[in-house]
């Protein structure tokens, strides 16, 4: 049985600062709506952005899931493509990587403007305390 209230958000980012970040409240095989906001982010900070990734291993770890992880906690996964490879950052990383892949998590966050997560937490409210 699925957790209440599940919902997913999603950000992309291209090397040229175009973004989006897309809310589901709900899982996508519910058929229920999607939220889109896009905004941009300069060319500088995306190259910031990608040199503290690598930085902190994001070319060179091998990245791993944590055998031991809870079922029905929150989560996060990183999936990047650069260079022509796709690294991919699993739900639930293990322990060892933990520190270096919440960075990474943390620093995607914090591209979307505070005005966007605002508007995206209201509408989940709302869509919330409708009655489905």
């Amino acid at each position: 049985m699925p957790p209440p209230y599940y919902y997913e958000y999603q950000i992309h980012l291209t090397s040229s600062g175009a973004a989006d970040i897309n809310l589901i409240p709900g899982y996508a095989s519910q058929g229920v709506a999607t939220w889109t906001e896009t905004f941009s982010i300069p060319a500088e900070q995306v190259n910031a952005l990608y040199h503290r990734m690598v930085q902190l291993g994001l070319l060179a770890t091998s990245w791993r899931a944590d055998a031991h992880a809870s079922i029905g906690a929150s989560s996060e996964a990183l999936t990047v493509r650069v260079q022509g490879r796709k690294i991919e950052l699993p739900f639930f990383i293990a322990p060892e990587h933990a520190a270096h892949a919440n960075e990474m998590y943390a620093a995607m966050r914090a591209l979307v403007p505070q005005i966007l997560w605002d508007k995206l937490k209201l509408l989940l409210q709302v869509y919330i305390q409708k009655p489905q």
